[in-house]
């Protein structure tokens, strides 16, 4: 595979390694996704802070939260690297997986509308191929509008060139017509 012709590239810390095998086999084509998997977020913002954001595709970071984290933890584990990642590249689409939550953070973490929360459990494999499958949809959908976009105004532009191209030669020379 050449590096850079996948379609999305997926971020995935968990530091108990809950998730790690179900996510490389959910997303085992090398040429649509780049799965890299951290055991924490130090790793991780040392690498968001190398890339380049040049090219677009669709980038998502799963994070794995411990089980019965408190919402103190929550706020430093949590919300403080979301900040940081966010200050990073803010086209990051983020989602939560925790299990075993506090209820205050875990209603602190649906209230949110930076990110996705999921609890971990039967279904949360399920729930992240859904939710990544459809925020490569919409990344799609929005390039494939600008594209539309860009040749609809080329097309315009070059009817109205022809028009006024053959105005001027009509009022130029008019025995031609």
């Amino acid at each position: 595979m050449r590096k850079g012709k996948h379609l999305c590239e997926i971020y995935l810390v968990d530091n108990r390694q809950s998730l790690v095998e179900s996510m490389k086999d959910r997303f085992r084509n090398n040429l649509k996704y780049a799965l890299k998997v951290f055991s924490s977020s130090e790793p991780l913002v040392r690498e968001l802070k190398k890339q380049s954001f040049q090219i677009k595709r669709t980038r998502i970071l799963v994070y794995v939260l411990r089980p019965g984290t408190s919402i103190d933890e929550l706020e430093f584990e949590v919300l403080d690297i979301i900040k940081e990642i966010k200050d990073i590249s803010s086209e990051i689409n983020l989602i939560i997986v925790a299990d075993n939550l506090e209820s205050e953070a875990s209603r602190k973490l649906s209230a949110s509308p930076a990110f996705t929360f999921f609890q971990n459990n039967d279904n949360a494999m399920l729930k992240i191929t859904n939710h990544v499958m459809g925020l490569i949809s919409k990344d799609n959908l929005e390039r494939k509008y600008l594209s539309l976009r860009q040749s609809v105004f080329v097309f315009v532009i070059f009817v109205f060139t022809v028009l006024f191209l053959s105005l001027a030669l009509y009022f130029l020379m008019p025995q031609y017509f």
